[in-house]
């Protein structure tokens, strides 16, 4: 299952498939964030996503892309912050911990991939596509991995399981 959020932008269907058919992703980035409001570290235990932009003639788009337990989510606007801070408009960190928490920038590259491969790479791939979460394994880090992996031009991405 995937979602895609484009409530910040008012895309719609075919806008989307404008973007897939004619954008290229330029920078690549990670996030992260707790997993729960309880948190009082996130060195073993977060959330990650992964933040796209690409520059178009109408200006230019961040994009968010990660594994949730339930669906792949796709989110667009063209303020980095309704991708990075948000998740489907809702503030990505509880407001009863935003004094201590704010998403965690981990690593950014530069990249130089078009839209429609990415696209069809995370289609064509059973274990992308389907979205069979396990906590341990088959999480939001591996598929972060992955993609950074897969697109950045010079860094890859490691982390603790």
């Amino acid at each position: 299952k995937a979602v895609v959020s484009t409530q910040s932008t008012g895309l719609d269907l075919e806008d989307l498939q404008h973007h897939i058919h004619n954008d290229t992703f330029e920078i690549v980035y990670l996030y992260k964030t707790p997993l729960t409001e309880f948190q009082w570290t996130n060195l073993v235990f977060y959330h990650v996503y992964v933040i796209l932009y690409t520059s178009t003639r109408e200006g230019g788009f961040w994009w968010s892309l990660e594994k949730r337990e339930d669906a792949l989510l796709l989110q667009v606007s063209r303020d980095i912050d309704d991708v990075k801070d948000k998740r489907e408009g809702v503030p990505r960190v509880s407001p009863r911990n935003s004094w201590y928490w704010e998403p965690q920038y981990i690593k950014r590259d530069s990249c130089w991939v078009k839209f429609e491969d990415l696209y069809r790479f995370v289609m064509r791939d059973e274990e992308l596509v389907n979205v069979k979460y396990n906590f341990a394994a088959e999480n939001c880090k591996g598929f972060a991995k992955i993609i950074f992996d897969k697109i950045a031009n010079r860094k890859r991405w490691h982390y603790i399981i």
